[in-house]
């Protein structure tokens, strides 16, 4: 495997989505005593979930392009 590569995407997620990601973010950076970053929290979440779910593998499907 390669190194990962950083890429700048668009994505849609629902406000209700972005809401949680904020909220939990704050809460969870103030109890660790360190300044909130829900970007950066949406950034590892979204990259581990992509990881998990065998993204790769999914990518290498033609049947999954639109």
């Amino acid at each position: 495997m390669s190194a990962p590569v950083m890429i700048h995407a668009n994505i849609s997620v629902s406000a209700e989505t972005l809401a949680a990601v904020v909220l939990n973010s704050k809460k969870l950076a103030r109890e660790r005593g360190e300044k909130p970053d829900p970007a950066e929290t949406l950034n590892l979440m979204l990259t581990r979930f992509l990881a998990e779910k065998n993204f790769e593998a999914y990518v290498e499907n033609p049947e999954n392009y639109p």
